[in-house]
């Protein structure tokens, strides 16, 4: 066994032994101190860190792992998982002449490429890419707002999606499915009208996802309440998968535990999420209280720290899905997509400084746990704050948080069982 020793603090940014270098070292850091703690977000050197060889397929070993990417032989997330997430309708332009302006009403932060129209053509086609560049799967359009309300808009944008969704090549096609359920408070024969029209409509036309054989519908409910009579809760329809979603997702409600072999596919998601072998939410959080309707109470961001616990909880339970709600919700503040601080809290990084891509970063960094490390990000074990960089397929020891990234936690052990395996 090899032993080096940091010589001055500006050595203490240090590269771990690539995948093809065998003996074991011992890096030791007298001038850092000594960190125990394994929640906190700060850093400091650890006596004792071990760096190994790492059991993976470095960047470019292989054609499924990008170049300085590190992969593990055993992926830390099943590669058959799949990611979705919720997508809305109703966002008309500022300078649309329909009633109900809902970018104004409803919200305090501003997409980074500014106000636009969910059906606009172009819109689509850059927010699809955007999706899938973060790793995500497929998406949910969230038609829970009544398919034929404000005079049609919410439905031609849905229209219009579809439309330009079945123009793209396959390969940059974005599979597509609805969630149905008027503010949750559907009759047994309002949620039957809106299934029939997505069935005329839209079920087999080439974008529209299929799930466990059939056309995937999502009914969002009141079914966390007593207020939904049994013949709405049993509803079904045979031409598709009928999955679920609900208000308030609290998973100790007992109302609820019918929907643990399926799992639940939103909304309001607090701590500790609904465990089902299919289907897990995940969400970064939820604000309603600026806007005028009755809401729940707020969840709190903590600028990324509530959707890493989310994420983590779901990952350690592995799900055949993950299911996040939303991409764009600026109503409810449960996007993800890049935003500017208009009258909210901004996002910013360690340091303070506003930063719009941060949830789509812990996003991407999360969802390619399905293949590996990205190259220049940055990640930890739960139960131990050393921070490493992912730089040419190795991990680079970090003295200092990053600027503008995030640190991805990861399950406890993860990268220890990395950088010790023999």
């Amino acid at each position: 066994m090899s032993l080096r020793w940091c010589e001055s603090p500006a050595a203490a940014r240090i590269a771990a032994l690539s995948a093809d270098q065998a003996p074991t070292a011992i890096i030791r850091c007298p001038h850092m101190t000594e960190q125990s703690s394994i929640t906190g977000s700060a850093l400091g050197g650890v006596i004792g860190v071990f760096l190994a060889a790492v059991t993976a397929v470095p960047g470019g070993g292989s054609p499924l792992c990008p170049s300085g990417w590190i992969c593990p032989a055993r992926p830390i997330m099943s590669p058959s998982m799949k990611i979705g997430t919720w997508y809305e309708l109703y966002w008309q332009t500022p300078d649309s002449t329909w009633p109900g302006q809902h970018w104004a009403l409803w919200t305090r932060y501003k997409p980074v490429g500014g106000y636009y129209g969910s059906g606009d053509p172009t819109v689509v086609r850059s927010q699809f890419a955007q999706i899938k560049a973060a790793g995500i799967d497929y998406v949910l359009l969230d038609h829970t707002n009544g398919i034929w309300n404000d005079n049609g808009e919410i439905e031609k944008n849905a229209k219009s999606i579809f439309d330009t969704d079945d123009q793209l090549p396959t390969d940059q096609r974005m599979p597509l499915a609805f969630v149905l359920g008027t503010w949750g408070y559907s009759t047994a024969a309002e949620l039957q009208a809106e299934a029939d029209h997505v069935w005329s409509t839209y079920a087999s036309r080439p974008s529209y996802l299929l799930w466990k054989g059939k056309p995937l519908l999502v009914d969002y409910g009141a079914y966390d309440t007593t207020f939904v009579p049994d013949v709405v809760r049993s509803w079904t329809d045979p031409h598709f998968t009928l999955r679920h979603a609900v208000e308030i997702a609290n998973s100790s409600n007992p109302l609820l535990q019918q929907f643990v072999p399926e799992g639940l596919w939103g909304w309001y998601l607090p701590e500790p999420q609904l465990v089902s072998p299919e289907t897990i939410a995940v969400a970064p959080g939820y604000d309603r209280q600026h806007a005028a309707s009755p809401a729940p109470a707020s969840i709190d961001r903590e600028n990324g720290t509530h959707y890493t616990r989310e994420w983590l909880f779901a990952i350690k339970h592995n799900p055949e899905n993950i299911i996040l709600p939303s991409w764009n919700d600026f109503a409810e503040e449960t996007q993800i997509e890049p935003s500017i601080n208009v009258s909210a809290t901004p996002w910013v990084d360690y340091y303070g400084t506003e930063t719009p891509d941060w949830y789509v970063q812990i996003t991407s960094n999360y969802t390619h746990l399905l293949t590996g490390l990205m190259l220049g990000s940055y990640y930890r074990d739960e139960d131990n704050a050393v921070v490493y960089e992912v730089v040419d397929g190795k991990l680079v020891y970090q003295s200092v948080l990053p600027h503008g990234n995030p640190v991805i936690f990861l399950p406890a052990g993860t990268l220890r069982a990395l950088l010790t395996a023999p």
